[in-house]
């Protein structure tokens, strides 16, 4: 056994281990909060149903997202197994290289690009929400983000913030929600400059990678960045820094702005560099660029569960304060 592959097997073994530990860690406090909350319903607590319907949907979401998006992930990685190494699993354990191969599936045509280039916005969004409001439980939601599907830690971190903002509610028990940290996360909170620049250089990233040759090294380096940046803009505020904090609700706001702006661009790019495509064909060459590799089928799904699971949330908070009175 060569040096390469015992590399490639601790690789994936690594991988599917901090995913395998990411997804029990955000299981056990999004299944614990639903239990409490299940308990509280089931004790009389009527204002309770609300946040039982509603957390229920977001576990629903999670479920169809994990399934659906890691169906396609499993056919690309057999697609590489039986064309790339053609059949040998030393040759894929060895020279596969699955995260490159499958952003250079994913960005090889400005339609391509259209729909991941989203998905990429909306997890600047997340992690945004996950650093100004899911305190030191961030890390681990990212980490099912960023290695399961963000559609799945978005709708399980959703989930859990209903369960824990309706237990803090709670007027049947309050043993309910004693120790619950976190609990109903707060629309003030605010973007600290770490995630801040951070977030502004990924989004630089972003607007820089459909300039770059997917074979070319500076492609590689700049997808590299970009992931990287992610995860620094989790990592604590300096204190004392005397700068004026953005509130969330305007971060996001400013966030739809530019992924609004940038969806534009990202059409008018279609536009010029596509010959022939015309505004009454444009979506069916999008749409095309869906189904034409598994990698780009499965961002699209977890881009289009992200949306939904926002949808749901947003209906959420037009009917919490109705059915709280």
């Amino acid at each position: 056994m060569t040096l390469k592959i015992l590399i490639g097997a601790a690789s994936i073994a690594i991988y599917f281990s901090v995913l395998a530990y990411a997804c029990l860690a955000v299981g056990k406090r999004t299944f614990s909060s639903y239990l409490k909350l299940f308990k509280s319903w089931k004790r009389g607590d009527g204002r309770a149903s609300i946040g039982m319907i509603f957390a229920t949907m977001f576990m629903l979401i999670a479920l169809m997202a994990g399934l659906s998006t890691w169906y396609y992930i499993i056919r690309f990685f057999d697609w590489t197994f039986s064309t790339v190494a053609s059949g040998s699993w030393q040759l894929w354990v060895s020279e596969s290289d699955l995260f490159i191969q499958a952003y250079r599936l994913v960005s090889k045509t400005p339609q391509h690009w259209f729909w991941s280039s989203q998905l990429l916005v909306s997890t600047c969004a997340f992690v945004s929400i996950l650093k100004s409001a899911a305190g030191r439980q961030a890390w681990r939601f990212a980490l099912l983000g960023f290695l399961g599907a963000i559609s799945v830690a978005f709708a399980l971190f959703l989930a859990d913030w209903v369960c824990r903002e309706q237990l803090s509610k709670s007027s049947i028990d309050s043993t309910l929600s004693a120790n619950m940290s976190d609990v109903g996360p707060s629309p003030l909170h605010t973007i600290g400059p770490v995630l801040g620049l951070s977030i502004i250089l990924a989004l630089a990233s972003i607007v820089l990678s459909p300039l770059l040759a997917t074979s070319s090294l500076a492609y590689v380096v700049n997808l590299i960045f970009l992931h990287v940046i992610l995860l620094v803009a989790l990592l604590p505020e300096p204190k004392r820094l005397g700068i004026k904090k953005t509130k969330l609700p305007q971060w996001l706001g400013s966030l739809a702005i530019f992924a609004l702006l940038y969806l534009l661009l990202q059409i008018g790019r279609i536009f010029v560099t596509s010959s022939g495509v015309e505004l009454n064909s444009l979506g069916q060459t999008l749409v095309a660029a869906i189904v034409e590799n598994d990698c780009q089928t499965s961002i699209t799904l977890d881009l289009l569960f992200v949306l939904g699971s926002a949808a749901v949330y947003f209906a959420y908070r037009t009917a919490a304060p109705h059915c709280s009175k």
